[in-house]
């Protein structure tokens, strides 16, 4: 018997074409949900409309997994909580979103897309 653990991970440090496409794909999914979130981003929008949105957005590009999409605001920033509300954002809060989806098994994570409601417009 052969331990082939160390070749097995070493294959998969390989990535194909194939794969950096669908990659590429996932990330440009999110890409494209963080500029929404930044044209929505206004003050009176609540948290979890800007969830909706986004799961929304991210299902109609066909996402396979939308693990989460955590957006938190105002003192809820630290300690850094994992789940949203119906909290209305106000002026000078801080605002972070963390997206997780996956698109055709490939996953994306990013981590604290961070935002200052000052910047919001106005509706």
């Amino acid at each position: 018997m052969i331990d082939g653990q160390h070749i097995m991970l070493a294959a998969r440090e390989i990535e194909k074409r194939d794969e950096i496409q669908l990659l590429t794909q996932a990330a440009s999914m999110v890409d494209g949900v963080c500029h929404m979130i930044y044209e929505e981003l206004r003050l009176g929008v609540r948290e979890n409309d800007i969830v909706a949105r986004s799961n929304k957005m991210l299902h109609e590009m066909s996402s396979d997994d939308v693990e989460a999409i955590n957006a938190i605001s105002s003192e809820r920033c630290n300690p850094h909580r994992h789940n949203f509300t119906d909290r209305p954002f106000q002026p000078g809060d801080p605002v972070f979103f963390d997206i997780l989806q996956s698109y055709q098994g490939y996953p994306t994570c990013y981590q604290d897309l961070q935002y200052r409601s000052r910047h919001a417009r106005a509706e």
